[in-house]
């Protein structure tokens, strides 16, 4: 019968059940606002992307052209890319048409820029006039594409043409 009157813990009460779950609900509670003040599950923040660059894909390389119906290339020698600070770069080259054209010489020195993904350049034509060329660049499966636009005349009329070109080794 001793054993009998014996007191069980208070933690065998439901009252103290309850206290017990309750502290350590409180305790796991004020641990964790702790860690969120400390920075623990703050999100690190994520580096920027790499500064796509796609001008140093020219060093060394020509730019097979397209333009309204005319063939050439940019750099048939190579392009020799100078730069100029912060991922841009000069250069000067020869453009070349396989096809002679009543505006421009065959083959001509050009200068340009690229910076990032944009490559411009300037066209001197017969006139004492220049075509100013812009494109973008782009990588799709390993090969570098150039999309762009020039400024020209046609009928008397200032209109945009569209160009394309590919890197590509020298060969």
């Amino acid at each position: 019968m001793e054993e009998e009157s014996k007191t069980h813990g208070w933690w065998r009460t439901v009252p103290g059940v309850l206290t017990t779950i309750l502290g350590i609900i409180t305790g796991l509670t004020g641990l964790l606002v702790a860690l969120q003040q400390a920075g623990v599950f703050q999100k690190k923040p994520v580096p920027p992307v790499p500064y796509l660059d796609l001008c140093q894909e020219l060093e060394g390389k020509s730019i097979s052209v397209e333009a309204n119906g005319f063939r050439g290339v940019i750099g048939a020698r190579g392009i020799a890319l100078e730069p100029t600070g912060a991922g841009s770069f000069r250069f000067e080259t020869f453009m070349v048409f396989s096809n002679r054209q009543p505006f421009g010489k065959a083959e001509e020195i050009i200068d340009g820029t690229c910076h990032g993904t944009t490559l411009k350049f300037t066209r001197p034509l017969l006139d004492s006039t220049s075509q100013e060329y812009t494109g973008v660049m782009s990588k799709t499966g390993g090969a570098v594409i150039i999309d762009g636009h020039f400024w020209g005349e046609s009928e008397g009329k200032k209109k945009r043409f569209n160009w394309s070109g590919r890197v590509q080794p020298n060969r």
